[in-house]
């Protein structure tokens, strides 16, 4: 990648300043068919940090609210990212909210394998290790919770917030009006807010549709589930379309072998607003689904 003038950054500088790039050299992941291999940033990821590097970029900070699909990666991308800032730089405290405790254990183990499997010229060295918490002799660390307290957050400051799932908060209201007072609103700060669908209603979708409007600081990021290459089922002989199904079809360019695991997935829910596609208006989904390409990168 060139910098200004036309240069080129050697390796060592691109690990400090290119998460994309230290991500793809120094970070291991668990796949769905438990391989640990390299973290290369799928489409909705590479999407996720195009939008977070702009916004960085133009004001300084990080203020985003994700509404995405299910199992895309988002939170395998901020937990990445905020070990590569905590563990590359001096001062900074991460805080990762879940909305339950067997997702807070899976986060951490997802940051204590990028921290066990760091090449030896990245790895930095521990001062303190416990079930939920990393910290660096660099006076940096990484801390998990889980919004069950409703005191969860409030006690210790943090540069680096990701508050994970948060439409399934029990107390959400209470839990982010704690933690981002925790949040200096300084430079150099990141909240990142992410959530599948839960219905209209409550704190999450209030900051979804705040953040559509442009009131306040938070910029929203829509990832639609069909980015995901893997989301198809083998379509049946007897498939036929609904009037619904031929509207999306038309409208977002699905193939049949994506409605049929659409359905499978409704199956399973029983229920089309648990899947997520119906818990926002369809005008709201269609603005966003017209306008995410100019940001896309790879789009195919």
């Amino acid at each position: 990648m060139a910098g200004r003038k036309g240069r080129v950054k050697p390796a060592k500088e691109r690990l400090l300043t290119e998460f994309t790039f230290y991500a793809s050299k120094c970070l291991k992941i668990r796949t769905k068919n438990a391989r640990v291999i390299p973290f290369q940033l799928n489409k909705a990821q590479l999407y996720l940090d195009s939008r977070i590097e702009d916004q960085r970029q133009r004001t300084g900070k990080v203020r985003i609210v994700v509404l995405k699909g299910r199992q895309q990666g988002c939170s395998t991308y901020t937990e990445g990212r905020f070990y590569w800032l905590v563990s590359n730089r001096k001062g900074l405290r991460a805080y990762i909210l879940t909305h339950e405790a067997d997702a807070t254990a899976n986060l951490f183990d997802m940051v204590q394998r990028y921290h066990e499997n760091q090449p030896p010229f990245t790895q930095r060295e521990l001062k303190n290790k416990s079930s939920k918490l990393l910290e660096f002799y660099h006076d940096s660390g990484y801390r998990v919770g889980t919004a069950g307290n409703k005191g969860a957050g409030r006690s210790s400051t943090a540069q680096l917030f990701h508050g994970s799932e948060v439409a399934f908060w029990p107390n959400a209201d209470e839990h982010l009006a704690g933690v981002l007072q925790a949040v200096p609103n300084e430079n150099n700060t990141e909240v990142i807010l992410e959530s599948t669908a839960n219905g209209v209603g409550g704190v999450f979708y209030d900051y979804v549709m705040d953040a559509d409007a442009g009131r306040g600081d938070f910029e929203l990021v829509f990832i639609p589930w069909f980015w995901q290459d893997e989301y198809r089922a083998e379509v049946p002989a007897d498939f036929t379309t609904d009037a619904d199904e031929r509207y999306l079809k038309l409208t977002y360019e699905l193939d049949d072998e994506q409605l049929q695991w659409r359905r499978q997935k409704i199956y399973e829910l029983k229920s089309e607003d648990k899947f997520g596609s119906s818990s926002f208006s369809v005008d709201f989904l269609m603005k966003y689904l017209r306008e995410f390409g100019l940001f896309l990168p790879h789009q195919k």
